[in-house]
């Protein structure tokens, strides 16, 4: 009898976004943009490759005139830790909590941070991701490209990027501390692996919004309808 040696357990990955419902009111507020920024360039230094695409894509922190400034409207358990579109302001705790996991995933700069009444506090950070993968296991993946979802679209055809990602594979011996980073096709949002997401999750941080690339567990079935790809999750984990 051949005894069949068990697949290993799967890593989760999740799609980082902004969870509006929690961010409703106690968001962060950038006071000196005009001033801080380089002609008003919100994208950093790094230059990356989308395969297919005649152009870079720059990601990182941007060039700054000044030290960002930043408002708070809450304090302690009400403020919240992630805010923003990437780049992302993430508060000291949530800092903390990334860099002590991945430091070679991120980029920080530091924020002169005060609440709405004026009183300094902990700072803020701007925060981008910028370790880049081009590569996962598209065989066994389930994902849209964006030429096959809008095929009449001008130039659809020559488009490398992908329009949704659903059940998402790394290839084989894709490295296991890289537990965060950005897909070169579909860069808009970052990944976090099951390592940082479940010490978000377990530090209670608030913000940020946590979408499965594979089937989700019970804890992340709580905020299916909030699911970047939903429904695609949903309809699969309800049915009979």
């Amino acid at each position: 009898m051949t005894t069949r040696t068990p697949e290993p357990a799967r890593k989760r990955y999740y799609l980082v976004s902004l969870d509006v419902a929690s961010n409703s009111g106690t968001g962060v507020f950038f006071v000196n943009e005009e001033e801080a920024l380089v002609n008003g360039r919100r994208v950093g230094y790094h230059e990356r490759r989308v395969p297919g695409h005649p152009h870079p894509v720059f990601v990182g922190v941007p060039p700054l005139r000044e030290k960002p400034k930043v408002v708070i409207p809450g304090t302690g358990a009400k403020a919240v830790d992630y805010d923003g579109m990437i780049p992302v302001f993430i508060s000291s705790r949530a800092k903390r909590l990334l860099e002590g996991i991945d430091p070679g995933a991120f980029e920080f700069a530091e924020c002169e941070t005060a609440t709405r009444r004026g009183n300094p506090i902990e700072p803020y950070w701007w925060m981008d991701v910028i370790r880049w993968v081009e590569k996962f296991d598209e065989a066994r993946s389930d994902f849209e490209w964006y030429r096959d979802r809008f095929p009449t679209a001008p130039n659809a055809q020559d488009n490398p990027s992908m329009f949704r990602l659903y059940d998402i594979h790394m290839p084989a011996g894709f490295p296991d501390e890289y537990h965060a980073f950005r897909f070169a096709h579909f860069n808009g949002k970052a990944v976090f692996d099951e390592v940082i997401v479940d010490a978000w999750r377990a530090a209670r941080l608030t913000g940020a919004m946590f979408t499965p690339l594979q089937p989700p567990t019970k804890a992340d079935l709580k905020r299916h309808l909030s699911f970047i790809n939903y429904p695609y999750w949903t309809e699969r984990s309800h049915r009979p």
